[in-house]
């Protein structure tokens, strides 16, 4: 984890002075564990061990305007990129960026100043809808807006079984080689997460994942082919109903 710039500064702000004391050491949790991009998903129950008070989801009211709840369940510590002073010299530059488009964030920051500007600029937003225009006929990324390994590390960074970087890194590379072919593989991640193998415990090794992503584009084909391994192992006359059921109590091999 790297190191992270604080200040005696957030004593001075209001928000900051009228947190209970156990939201001031979640506030500091927050910003010791979250990713480069401040991106954060929360255990409450580890947070609350760590602390040594107990830290809920409720809480999370208290943070309004400085941590933004992501519709992927995540959290975001919206001032800690412009605090961090992160900019186009430093070396995570175009990382953050990635990460922030991997969460859906309508955020960028800035390449001439480093500082954080809203795509909700009008003059902004023409200027990418220009661009969206110019790009709809380039399907194959261009050595100057894709690099391989960087994009690699956005989609390891939130796979959930790190093991076998390497090889999964040379598949990666092997089968992502468009625009659509990046969106395909952030689609299936998602999918998988959420997949009944997933939720019941069983999770590839990332080497074997990403050597077979593209079977999780289609969520419900891919939940279909389980229906059909568990079948194979020799009840042939249960419905698709029970055969859910008992795959829930059985992790697959």
């Amino acid at each position: 984890m790297p190191k992270r710039f604080t200040t005696e500064e957030k004593y001075k702000k209001p928000w900051y002075r009228q947190l209970p004391p156990r939201l001031k050491c979640f506030w500091d949790w927050c910003y010791c564990n979250c990713d480069i991009a401040g991106i954060i998903e929360i255990d409450f129950g580890l947070a609350s061990f760590q602390i040594g008070e107990e830290i809920t989801a409720k809480d999370m009211h208290y943070f309004t305007g400085n941590i933004l709840p992501l519709s992927n369940g995540k959290y975001w510590l919206t001032d800690f990129i412009l605090f961090q002073g992160y900019n186009k010299i430093t070396k995570l530059y175009d990382k953050i960026n990635k990460i922030l488009e991997f969460n859906k964030i309508e955020y960028s920051i800035d390449r001439v100043s480093g500082v954080i500007d809203t795509l909700k600029d009008k003059e902004k937003d023409k200027e990418e809808e220009k661009d969206k225009e110019k790009d709809k006929d380039k399907d194959v990324f261009t050595e100057l807006d894709f690099n391989v390994k960087l994009d690699f590390n956005v989609i390891w960074d939130n796979y959930l079984k790190k093991v076998g970087k390497k090889t999964a890194y040379r598949h990666f590379k092997a089968t992502v080689k468009t625009k659509q072919d990046f969106e395909d593989i952030q689609k299936a991640l998602e999918n998988y997460k959420k997949s009944a193998r997933v939720l019941r415990g069983f999770v590839q090794d990332g080497s074997t994942w990403f050597n077979n992503w593209q079977d999780w584009i289609d969520f419900e084909e891919a939940e279909r082919k389980d229906i059909e391994r568990y079948k194979a192992f020799g009840r042939q006359e249960v419905s698709n109903q029970e055969l859910i059921d008992q795959m829930n109590r059985v992790k697959l091999t």
